[in-house]
């Protein structure tokens, strides 16, 4: 004789395969979280795995359970902070502004806001630059997919007349992307890249101004940054999602 299980009520001896599910994405967002805050702060080599749960506040056995190697836990951080970034991108594109070198500005500005605020992005950028052996991946593909992506944007700013004749964009892309990539290294080593955002504002009128025909003053550009302000502070889809777990399941153990 079958009994129908009532409404709202766990079954299978009170365990829920979806209260489960969400346990386990909480719990992951929580070690993923702590492994940004602390890849970024120590590197790869020097964080162990103990490292990682005592600062997700959780157990061991609950790490390797969602992540039986370090090389895991590393990729999933690189995994979350491209997912933020291509996030971020994708929000300065819908902007729909008819300036490429506007959308640039704006979407380094979004960047660096990112880097300086958000350990995970930190983490990532570090992971991907500095483990490449460790981890065995490619750190060249961060840098040709935003010089493609800078490409991209170049071609909108010729298009909408912005540039000087002559100007070969994929090396204007790249030198762009080593001005930013040496800001940011800069401002990492000075400051933590606390004043990352405020290093990039500096550099876009020096090195826009002998080829760039849209203003690029500081006064434009800074005018620019505020009236996007509240873009560039708005936080990523991603984020949002990953800070509502850990909401959540800390909401949950108190």
């Amino acid at each position: 004789m079958h009994h129908a299980v009532p409404t709202g009520t766990a079954w299978t001896n009170g365990k829920d395969p979806v209260a489960r599910q969400q346990r386990a994405i909480r719990t992951r967002a929580r070690i993923i979280a702590a492994a940004g805050e602390c890849f970024s702060e120590s590197g790869y080599r020097a964080t162990r795995v103990a490292d990682v749960a005592e600062r997700a506040g959780a157990a061991l056995g609950t790490l390797l359970f969602h992540f039986p190697a370090k090389t895991d836990i590393a990729n999933a951080v690189i995994e979350q902070q491209h997912r933020i970034v291509m996030e971020a991108a994708t929000a300065v594109d819908e902007m729909n502004s008819p300036s490429g070198i506007q959308d640039i500005i704006v979407v380094s500005a979004k960047l660096a806001n990112l880097i300086s605020t958000n350990p995970v992005v930190r983490a990532g950028l570090r992971l991907s630059t500095e483990s490449v052996e460790d981890l065995g991946i490619s750190s060249a593909q961060p840098y040709l997919d935003w010089t493609r992506q800078c490409v991209q944007l170049l071609e909108k700013a010729r298009a909408a007349g912005e540039l000087a004749e002559g100007i070969d964009l994929e090396h204007f892309a790249e030198v762009i992307n080593s001005a930013f990539t040496g800001t940011q290294f800069m401002s990492s080593a000075v400051s933590g890249s606390s004043d990352l955002p405020e290093r990039l504002a500096r550099l876009w009128p020096i090195l826009f101004s002998q080829v760039v025909k849209a203003d690029c003053t500081s006064e434009s550009v800074q005018r620019l940054l505020d009236d996007h302000s509240t873009l560039i502070d708005a936080e990523t889809p991603a984020e949002e999602e990953a800070a509502s777990a850990i909401e959540s399941g800390t909401a949950e153990a108190e």
